[in-house]
């Protein structure tokens, strides 16, 4: 409804209705009419007033909060009363004497040791998280004095070191890595046996470096026929053999016997437009 404001008092209308306010950005947003008529007749002042800005060199922060502040127990609640205050501590550094996070006891480390504190208090604490959970301020401290290592180190599992009197490397290749077909691949997968295998001479026995072609002499058609005829995707040829896929690719010979996507269908356009 329309308010007429000739026979409405907007101070009377404040307190009748928004006493519970206590900031004009809320008044505006909760009854835009009363806020902008109170603004345009001069009255916001009085039912709104602007707070001042503190002059923190005159009124010391810490002596306010005691003033004025003494029943609050939280960051939270100080923050919604005064963030003005709230953030003068914060940057001061003073707001971890007056209200500590989350409740923590605030401690002088020049006289408590925080290994000692950790093996009396936290003896039953198993796991860094675990510290991080119950007592977040002794876990920085030990960190920052590189002391975390020596109450809670990490554990690393640890690989059991095979016993090669007992286990012979050539069957054990035969056994695990099958499917292995290069000494890279091996090196990668279990790089303990590579080298256990190079030590004794016995690489070339389960992996036989691949002699180098000579494609003067051998024609690289004929090396596919012959030996990658189940082979029925480039990429499956990249994998088995790269160097014969390089050579048929850079002489023009890869279309031959694995035709790409796009050959096949030129060839078939081709074939429609010969029959035309």
């Amino acid at each position: 409804m329309r308010r007429d404001w000739n026979k409405l008092d907007p101070v009377e209308y404040f307190n009748s209705h928004y006493s519970h306010i206590k900031r004009r950005g809320q008044l505006d947003k909760e009854d835009n009419g009363l806020y902008t008529k109170l603004r345009r007749t001069g009255k916001l002042n009085k039912v709104l007033p602007e707070k001042q800005r503190r002059n923190y060199n005159e009124t010391h922060s810490v002596e306010l909060f005691h003033e004025k502040y003494f029943y609050i127990t939280s960051r939270a609640q100080l923050r919604k009363e005064d963030q003005g205050l709230y953030q003068k501590l914060l940057r001061t550094g003073k707001l971890d004497k007056l209200l500590l996070n989350k409740n923590e006891e605030y401690r002088d480390y020049s006289q408590t040791e925080p290994t000692e504190l950790f093996y009396e208090k936290y003896s039953h604490v198993t796991s860094r998280e675990q510290l991080h959970r119950e007592d977040n301020g002794l876990l920085v401290k030990l960190r920052k004095l590189g002391k975390l290592d020596e109450v809670l180190p990490l554990k690393k599992p640890r690989k059991q070191q095979r016993d090669y009197n007992q286990t012979d490397p050539v069957e054990l290749f035969h056994k695990k890595y099958s499917h292995v077909t290069s000494r890279t691949q091996l090196e990668k997968e279990d790089v303990g046996l590579y080298k256990k295998l190079g030590e004794l001479g016995k690489l070339d026995e389960v992996l036989p470096e691949k002699l180098r072609r000579d494609y003067n002499q051998t024609d690289p058609l004929k090396v596919f026929y012959k030996n990658y005829l189940h082979i029925t995707s480039r990429k499956q040829l990249i994998i088995e053999d790269p160097g014969l896929y390089s050579k048929l690719f850079r002489t023009g010979k890869l279309d031959e016997v694995l035709p790409s996507t796009n050959s096949i269908k030129r060839q078939a356009l081709e074939k429609v437009i010969e029959s035309m």
